[in-house]
């Protein structure tokens, strides 16, 4: 039996409880080749073929319903380490979680691209069961991985800092 998860974007579960831990913005992200810059609009952004995943495609999505915008997807592929594989080929663009990126490093070929005009993003949850039978290694492993979070946060993992200085 799971105790607890890490999951982006939670439905809302009488049968578990949900702590927040972070807010993720969303980027597109493509190769140099493909001249973008280190700022998209919606409005570009929605004339620019994209490969996604179908978790990132139906979170973007939802955000973008209410302003009435659309994307141009070529292909939902489920598999994040195929995406990135063909984006950093050079030939595609994709939109995802800036960490999905950020990992591989200034020295790439990789622009992210800030999308302005609405703030595209993931929520990260930890969700765990709840028990009315408290579980000391469980309170445990839920103060070790906030823990983790917060240091991955203040090593801006989830943030655009630091990444324009790269984009052209």
């Amino acid at each position: 039996m799971i105790e607890m998860a890490v999951v982006t974007n939670p439905e809302t579960n009488r049968n578990l409880n949900f702590t927040p831990l972070l807010g993720e913005p969303f980027a597109l992200v493509s190769h140099a080749r493909m001249k973008m810059r280190a700022t998209v609009s919606l409005q570009q952004l929605e004339r620019i073929p994209l490969l996604m995943t179908t978790l990132h495609y139906e979170l973007v999505e939802k955000q973008l319903f209410p302003i009435g915008k659309k994307l141009s997807v070529t292909a939902l592929i489920d598999s994040v380490d195929s995406i990135r594989e063909v984006v950093l080929r050079g030939k595609w663009a994709t939109i995802m979680p800036v960490s999905t990126f950020k990992e591989i490093g200034p020295s790439t070929d990789i622009v992210m691209s800030e999308i302005t005009g609405v703030q595209l993003n993931r929520l990260l949850v930890l969700a765990s069961r709840k028990d009315k039978n408290h579980n000391q290694s469980a309170s445990l492993v839920r103060e070790m991985v906030e823990q983790q979070f917060r240091r991955l946060i203040a090593e801006d993992v989830f943030s655009f800092s630091g990444l324009h200085s790269h984009s052209k």
